[in-house]
């Protein structure tokens, strides 16, 4: 609701009063202003680091429309052959070991200090560690072969992309 303060004088010309009007501030939501500073802010940006904003338009353009590169029906074949040669079945045993181990060590332990049991639990979560490193480091090795065979630009490349960026 407005409020008006309302000035009547007589001291005007001809006598008639002059009405003097004076609109008061309305309590609405500021959002309006802090949006207009948000927007004032970025736009600022964009004009001081132009280099910057143009690289970052680029690569949201990209990301959303670029599709990659065709890959050689002889490259995606090695791909999938190399891609075939991951044993995921092992890497989960080593997981699903590694996972026991830790559960039983946990349990083993006291307070503040680790008997002989204990030790014992724990010598072997940190083989089943090390030999879950060991797998999962060769399959991201097969993996990174994989992806140099079709390249970065590629379709599997940019798929990957958008899937890293938008979860």
């Amino acid at each position: 609701m407005e409020r008006r303060n309302v000035n009547r004088s007589t001291s005007g010309e001809g006598g008639a009063d002059n009405i003097h009007r004076v609109a008061q501030p309305q309590a609405g939501p500021e959002v309006t202003d802090i949006s207009l500073v948000m927007l004032n802010a970025g736009v600022n940006f964009a004009k001081r680091n132009k280099k910057l904003t143009g690289t970052w338009l680029l690569g949201l353009f990209l990301l959303c429309f670029a599709t990659g590169l065709a890959v050689a029906p002889e490259q995606e074949e090695n791909y999938s052959q190399i891609v075939s040669k991951i044993d995921h079945d092992k890497t989960l045993r080593a997981e699903r070991q590694l996972y026991i181990a830790e559960e039983e060590y946990y349990r083993s332990k006291g307070w503040f200090s680790c008997d002989a049991y204990c030790m014992e639990k724990y010598n072997r979560m940190l083989e089943a560690e090390s030999t879950y490193k060991k797998i999962k480091a060769v399959n991201e090795a097969q993996l990174s072969k994989a992806k140099a065979e079709v390249g970065v630009f590629s379709e599997y490349g940019v798929q990957e992309a958008r899937d890293l960026f938008w979860g």
